[in-house]
């Protein structure tokens, strides 16, 4: 009698799939804002607020500027970048920032030096690039509207903020729609100066020309925007293809195991007789959510004596990870091979007992 011994073949092919790291923009976030205005001739010192979490100050000043400079300072000793400076008649309006900044409780703001009747304006972002600023432009002019000039941020997500200055006005400047104003103030009388700071995030970058409104007077408009920081999104999931089991000619399991990464959102394997796995005869298996680093099976439905590729994925927000792509040969199912065994030979039985011949 002769031993038949059915062998099934295993083997594997090195496709290796770097998953390339997604981007997403940080959001802008206001962490804090605060004002304030002086009503006699010193320079104004706001209330205290609290800008821990901030990465990004931005500060609007007005002041009379006639023989006076202005001193911008913080009780947390932050250095300040100027952006430029509008001159009207004989005051002045200026917008600053800094990015990582000092930050924490009790922080308070101070338009002082020789300036007088001054206001200042202050609103603390998360959010902001290492190299956050972009674009500006100001405009001035006396009457009762006043546009600070049309800029396009250059990235989407970006931080617009815009600054009035006004003077012989009594009322707050007020802005178009799409604008949020932080802080607002009039004009109190005497030599007091108004000034207002209003914001707008864009999600997508597209042109924009706030337009500021008040009673008649001399107006100042500055706008400047800020870029948002990319930071890296969830981690994709790494995965490991092993070797399928339990192959016969009907079924067997696909292996892979997950081992690193965030969590997968979806995972499961890619597998069909299409050796690139691109084909119209692939198939995909989806077994859910995956939290933790550990195997995972799926068993498939097989063809007799075919080969064919498979290998592991994991997905979540930030893309999708895959192992290399393993193959195999289904072979026989256990009906077949046993067919098989007696095909072409003469079965005899003798004394209870079945001799086969060949």
């Amino acid at each position: 009698m002769k031993k038949i011994t059915t062998t099934f073949l295993i083997f594997s092919i090195i496709f290796i799939y770097i998953a390339s790291p997604k981007y997403a923009y940080a959001a802008f976030s206001l962490v804090a804002n605060t004002g304030k205005q002086a009503v006699s001739g010193e320079g104004p010192t706001t209330d205290a607020i609290d800008t821990t979490g901030a990465n990004l100050i931005v500060i609007g000043v007005t002041w009379y500027s006639q023989v006076q400079d202005m001193t911008l300072s913080d009780s947390k000793g932050n250095t300040w970048t100027p952006l430029t400076q509008v001159d009207k008649d004989d005051w002045t309006t200026q917008m600053f920032y800094a990015y990582a900044p000092t930050v924490g409780s009790g922080h308070t703001f101070t338009a002082g030096g020789s300036a007088t009747y001054s206001t200042i304006e202050v609103s603390a972002w998360s959010g902001a690039a290492s190299s956050p600023f972009d674009q500006q432009s100001t405009f001035q002019t006396n009457g009762s509207s006043i546009q600070p000039g049309s800029i396009t941020p250059t990235e989407d997500n970006e931080l617009v903020v815009t600054h009035f200055g006004q003077r012989d006005n009594a009322n707050p400047g007020t802005v178009n729609s799409g604008y949020t104003i932080t802080d607002a103030f009039g004009n109190l009388g005497g030599h007091a100066l108004g000034g207002s700071m209003a914001y707008i995030i864009q999600t997508s970058a597209a042109a924009t020309n706030p337009t500021w409104s008040t009673d008649s007077g001399g107006l100042v408009a500055l706008i400047a925007s800020f870029k948002a920081g990319a930071d890296v999104a969830d981690e994709v999931p790494t995965v490991v293809t092993d070797f399928a089991s339990n192959i016969n000619g009907s079924s067997g399991n696909l292996n892979g195991t997950k081992t690193g990464g965030d969590d997968a959102t979806q995972h499961g394997f890619a597998w069909g007789t299409n050796s690139g796995l691109n084909g119209g005869d692939t198939a995909t298996t989806t077994l859910g959510a995956k939290t933790s680093n550990s195997p995972f099976t799926s068993t498939v439905s097989l063809s007799n004596n075919t080969t064919y590729y498979f290998r592991a994925y994991g997905t979540n927000a930030a893309g999708t990870g895959y192992g290399i792509i393993r193959s195999f040969y289904s072979g026989n199912s256990t009906a077949t091979r046993k067919m098989i065994l007696f095909q072409g030979s003469t079965i005899k039985l003798f004394e209870k007992m079945i001799i086969h011949q060949q």
